[in-house]
């Protein structure tokens, strides 16, 4: 799902046709992956690596709706039961949900936001669109956004280039003004997948694998603050603070 209202003011009027047919020719370029599981009720310590268009099909089956529509009804306690994908890695070694079977290669250098308080959803899906339209870091950063099982929101973002996962989560929580989750900033975090109906916003870059080009610039980034290639604290090493004043966020999605 494409929507303009949530396009840098650069893309929107007359370049959005052109835009559309860029992000057309390059989808059929791009690779997506993600780590999910697609099952009812599945083992939530386990996951596969698919192509999105596999996601896709998940979410556009009855039962996916069915199930979305009895929780929002009431009965919470089929959440539990949903199929879910993971935040910020599209591969665990032996399929297997962990930290250390998190593979460093995989890191998709994005991570998802979530807004817990009804009374903040609305407010966030403007500012979000705001702020992906503004002369900051975040300019073209939003990749998605969808209705939570609860009707609350999942707000996907692609990270600033040398920002960790933390520090991500924090400023854009600040920018956004609602509140910080600590709970979301963990690499094996998992999200319950709702339907298609929910998805508000989709970019064409949400899952994607980035570019080697792109991928050296951020690992390297990270490995010039002392970090792993995917953002992590080194075991007794002290990470060289990130320095938001001086980000220069260009990815593939806001130079094009």
């Amino acid at each position: 799902m494409l929507n303009v209202e949530f396009l840098p003011n650069g893309l929107k009027g007359a370049s959005l046709i052109q835009h559309s047919t860029l992000n057309i020719q390059h989808s059929k370029m791009m690779e997506h992956l993600i780590a999910y599981n697609p099952y009812k009720n599945g083992n939530k310590g386990s996951v596969s690596s698919q192509p999105l268009s596999v996601y896709d099909k998940t979410i556009a089956y009855p039962w996916m709706a069915d199930l979305v529509a009895a929780i929002r009804g009431g009965n919470d306690e089929l959440k539990k039961q949903l199929p879910f994908r993971c935040a910020h890695y599209y591969q665990f070694r032996d399929n297997r949900r962990s930290q250390k079977n998190a593979v460093p290669e995989s890191f998709l250098f994005q991570t998802t936001i979530d807004v817990d308080d009804k009374k903040y959803v609305d407010k966030a899906i403007e500012k979000a669109r705001e702020l992906n339209c503004s002369d900051t870091i975040w300019k073209g950063a939003l990749l998605h956004l969808e209705y939570s099982a609860r009707k609350k929101l999942h707000i996907d973002i692609r990270m600033p280039v040398g920002m960790t996962i933390e520090e991500t989560q924090r400023a854009y929580c600040e920018a956004l003004g609602v509140p910080y989750d600590e709970s979301c900033i963990s690499p094996e975090r998992m999200l319950f997948i709702t339907d298609k109906e929910s998805e508000i916003y989709r970019s064409p870059h949400w899952y994607e694998v980035l570019p080697q080009e792109e991928l050296e610039k951020r690992r390297q980034a990270y490995l010039d603050r002392g970090l792993t290639i995917d953002g992590r604290i080194q075991q007794g090493t002290q990470p060289q603070p990130f320095n938001i004043q001086n980000s220069t966020f260009k990815t593939q999605q806001n130079v094009q």
